[in-house]
């Protein structure tokens, strides 16, 4: 590895933290106008930190949607169909 490419890691200082923070909120601002935002502000309304389901559980009991299935898959329905697809809503 040159010389060239070293990366040089050390702590920053609070005043260099602190322009940093405030080079970041005009970056930020500026973006703004052009519709641009950082992912992660944008990923928190889509990624909660818990779930918040919208769909309501359903349970189907085997034996009642079976025949349901069986026709299904009865091909003798119409002519030339090796049966129908079924979807569970």
């Amino acid at each position: 590895m040159s010389a060239s490419n070293t990366v040089t890691t050390r702590s920053k200082s609070m005043d260099e933290a602190v322009a940093d923070t405030n080079a970041r909120v005009d970056f930020y601002e500026r973006a703004e106008k052009q519709d641009l935002a950082p992912l992660w502000k944008v990923l928190a309304g889509l990624v909660p930190p818990a779930p918040r389901p919208k769909a309501v559980p359903h349970r189907w009991r085997y034996a009642d949607i079976r025949p349901y299935l069986l026709e299904a898959c009865d091909g003798s329905r119409e002519p030339g169909t090796q049966g129908t697809v079924e979807s569970l809503r």
